[in-house]
């Protein structure tokens, strides 16, 4: 058992899950979604940390790898292109990645 109520919802419900997040940053805790990509069949953990100004994203269902060697590290651009034209939408002004190879 962990601390999290972690729930399911369609892209149909973005604007209420925004409204929960935002509900619980005022409460000065973290938010955090798990984002799923069906047609890249990868997922991952998008946390919003108290104060709303630090956004994390850590890929954790079959990552996508980079194709060319080094093929250890996570290719960080793919998930980047897809979450960019979301969070600009919810004011993200910068974006920072990195992968710690093993």
């Amino acid at each position: 058992m962990d601390d999290y109520e972690w729930k399911t919802a369609g892209e149909a419900a973005l604007p209420s899950v925004l409204k929960e997040i935002e509900n619980t940053l005022a409460s000065d805790e973290a938010a955090a979604v798990r984002l799923w990509h069906p047609a890249g069949e990868t997922g991952g953990n998008l946390m919003f940390m108290p104060g709303g100004k630090v956004i994390s994203f850590l890929p954790v269902h079959q990552p996508k790898m980079l194709s060319e060697p080094p093929s250890e590290f996570t290719d960080n651009g793919w998930y980047v292109a897809r979450l960019v034209p979301v969070l600009a939408d919810l004011g993200l002004t910068s974006i920072r990645t990195r992968d710690e190879y093993p």
